[in-house]
């Protein structure tokens, strides 16, 4: 064999392993150490696990990196269109919202005068009851004014709507730089 002795210890002493489309060794006597040659990062110190075969399981493909680009790349056109979709949306519901809100609080205000109604006639109807002797209470005419009575004790709570609110774009960095940002293969 040409080039260097393996020493002991040192597995690839003045040889680089290529790693690329085909795996291929060269003679590079002034360079130190082992070298693993990456067609993305270029001429890379490897230590010597990587030397010893590297699990596939722990590197991914050239296909796979070029899957991982074009999902990136998918996610960032399908975040904009999202982001219009949402943009549509904020608007849409804008004067949609606003309606409902003002329709809501007329309807509160009017509520409000009918809790006011109710609760004066209730009272006065009430003081007056209770200056009846307890034998009218008891009477027809007494259980009849009664139920009455209770008819206007109502409970009229204003009226709560959850509406929707507007929505918040999303960032087209974000997933698409977290697949972008995780590395081919484990480094120390």
């Amino acid at each position: 064999m040409d080039g260097p002795k393996r020493k002991e210890g040192n597995p690839c002493f003045g040889r680089v392993r290529i790693v690329g489309e085909s795996s291929q060794t060269g003679d590079f006597r002034g360079l130190v150490g082992p070298l693993s040659y990456d067609a993305h990062l270029g001429l890379l110190p490897v230590d010597r696990w990587s030397l010893k075969g590297q699990s596939v399981a722990f590197k991914i493909s050239k296909q796979q990196l070029v899957e991982r680009d074009a999902l990136a790349a998918d996610l960032r056109k399908k975040a904009e269109a999202l982001n219009s979709a949402i943009v549509a949306f904020n608007q849409a519901i804008e004067p949609l919202s606003q309606a409902v809100h003002e329709a809501l609080d007329d309807y509160n205000e009017i509520l409000e005068k009918a809790r006011a109604l109710a609760s004066s006639i209730t009272e006065a109807a009430q003081e007056a009851f209770d200056a009846k002797s307890e034998k009218w209470q008891s009477s027809d005419k007494g259980i009849e004014v009664r139920s009455w009575i209770e008819q206007w004790e109502v409970s009229l709570d204003d009226v709560d709507l959850e509406l929707p609110e507007p929505l918040d774009e999303v960032d087209p960095d974000d997933h698409a730089g977290q697949i972008e940002d995780a590395l081919p293969h484990p480094t120390e």
